[in-house]
């Protein structure tokens, strides 16, 4: 079989920061220490540079790994271009979403066939949990075209203690937010004074995108908490997992996911954490029933009567690099980070 050295990954590229963005990039430097001319496109910036990249992909036979979240039309107008312009080159798609399910569910059936045809077109299938996998096959591929993936990986990820050290007794609780219903910040909302209630000395940092952190220190602050929370907006991946080194827990309060990548840090790097039972979560995870603000804060209680320890659970990259083995590419010897 002809070696393949390059591999193209199409997806999006921080900033904004965010889950997808965070495992494009890790497996783009993985990738690197294993010899791979590794090329990172993001389709919603310069189109030109992607069909550009994809025709030398194709003049290559490069893999081509495209990340999608593939609850929306766009994400499969993004694979018939992409499948169209490599040519002869192998495909992956990864379907990251968590509400990927629903949104298959909700198609008709014309739609879902035309779909079917079009994932079809692409080598493998690569799902971030069981759930996006099975709804993959229900849809009518074939389960020898589909595998789940940890978008989580570990390689790489620093273990330097926060550059920034807490207030003594302090407790720190973080959150990552983002605008929609979907996020749960309604729950940190309610369960927030309920911890501070029991724990005086606990405060809240709140990251993320479109404003929800602003959102959710403001009324916080009607409920007058004002002066424990800490709205920090949209961070850069290395100051993520600064802020999850320095906190006690982490809340995943989401009312969908898929395989959450700031869990997964979170549990890597000793913090505890709290998330919601939407997704499938990885050990040492405190799990609550999603949407019950009350169960959730006594979840928050419980985490922080537990020993902090690291915990790597699922990596993706293993898999990840079988695949792109059996599809033609051989990795060289890795290159030290030393």
């Amino acid at each position: 079989m002809k070696s393949i050295e390059d591999v193209v990954l199409i997806g999006p590229v921080a900033p904004p920061a965010g889950g997808v963005a965070s495992s494009v990039a890790a497996l783009a430097a993985a990738l690197e220490r294993r010899g791979a001319a590794v090329t990172v496109v993001d389709p919603g910036r310069n189109r030109a540079r992607l069909v550009a990249t994809l025709l030398h992909a194709s003049a290559t036979r490069a893999v081509v790994h495209l990340h999608l979240c593939g609850h929306n039309r766009s994400s499969y107008y993004l694979l018939a271009a992409t499948r169209l312009l490599a040519g002869l080159s192998p495909v992956i798609v990864t379907l990251h979403s968590g509400i990927l399910p629903q949104y298959l569910d909700g198609l008709s059936s014309t739609a879902r066939r035309t779909l079917r045809a079009l994932l079809l077109t692409a080598d493998k299938i690569a799902c971030v949990s069981p759930a996006n996998a099975e709804a993959v096959v229900e849809l009518g591929l074939p389960r020898s075209k589909v595998l789940v993936a940890s978008p989580f990986i570990g390689e790489g990820l620093a273990g330097a203690e926060p550059s920034s050290p807490r207030p003594e007794g302090d407790i720190v609780v973080s959150v990552m937010a983002a605008p929609g219903p979907i996020y749960g910040l309604d729950l940190v909302r309610d369960a927030f004074p309920e911890v501070v209630a029991a724990r005086p000395q606990a405060r809240l940092i709140v990251f993320g995108t479109g404003g929800a952190d602003r959102a959710l220190a403001e009324e916080l602050s009607a409920r007058g908490l004002g002066d424990r929370v800490n709205a920090l907006g949209e961070l850069p991946h290395a100051s993520v997992l600064e802020v999850l080194r320095a906190s006690d827990v982490f809340l995943r309060p989401t009312r969908a996911d898929g395989d959450s990548m700031c869990v997964r840090e979170a549990l890597a790097v000793g913090c505890r954490v709290v998330a919601s039972d939407a997704a499938a979560r990885p050990p040492g995870t405190v799990i609550f029933p999603a949407g019950d603000a009350a169960l959730f804060a006594a979840s928050v209680d419980r985490a922080l009567a537990e020993p902090r320890h690291s915990a790597r659970g699922d990596d993706g990259l293993a898999t990840l690099v079988t695949l792109y083995q059996e599809l033609g590419w051989e990795p060289r010897p890795m290159v030290s980070t030393l």
